[in-house]
């Protein structure tokens, strides 16, 4: 079974890392087809305007840190293509942060070669699909739960409004035999008014 060719966006203010990038993926297996991007705002037009299986993001444009980029995504509904977080820092307060804020995978530049990238895309887009798997099986959960919810409402109104209207009109039945006097009538309305 061949395995299709991975479509990365590569968004790097840095013409060199961007080569740097190319260089490393160029011989990778599935191949890898990268696009480029300069600034973040490139990068939200090209991922509005087509499908990549994972983007790698400079933690450092010329325009926005990579944080505000990923907050741009999520602003712009596009944070569900996996991210890899680019970055010269060796930070892990920094490498936490953009984990919680969207990134699936935080690599250091210096130490990046042909596996290690493709080995965090793959990583990336796993990540990225089981967390979308599991929002789906969380929000099938909730309206499973809601809709038991609605049911019990239904079942609850269907026992006690018909029963409130048979008793409440056996009463009055009641009330008028016991005016006129027919006793078997106001027996089988007390028997009504029982079984309710």
């Amino acid at each position: 079974m061949t395995e299709h060719t991975l479509k990365v966006l590569l968004v790097d203010d840095d013409e060199i890392d961007r080569l740097l990038v190319q260089r490393s993926l160029r011989q990778a297996q599935p191949a890898v087809s990268v696009t480029e991007a300069e600034d973040a705002k490139t990068s939200v037009e090209l991922l509005q305007d087509r499908r990549f299986d994972c983007v790698l993001l400079d933690f450092s444009l010329g325009d926005a840190w990579g944080l505000e980029v990923l907050k741009e995504y999520k602003k712009h509904d596009l944070n569900d293509t996996p991210v890899v977080m680019l970055t010269g820092l060796e930070d892990e307060n920094l490498a936490m942060e953009c984990l919680k804020q969207g990134a699936q995978d935080y690599l250091i530049k210096s130490e990046v070669n042909a596996r290690m990238l493709l080995r965090s895309i793959r990583y990336a887009m796993e990540r990225k699909k089981s967390a979308k798997l599991a929002e789906a099986v969380e929000a099938e959960l909730a309206a499973e739960k809601e809709k038991n919810l609605i049911l019990a409402r239904l079942r609850h109104e269907a026992r006690t409004t018909p029963l409130n209207a048979i008793t409440g009109f056996a009463d009055l039945m009641r009330l008028v035999a016991k005016k006129n006097s027919v006793e078997k009538q106001e027996m089988f309305t007390d028997e009504i008014i029982s079984a309710g």
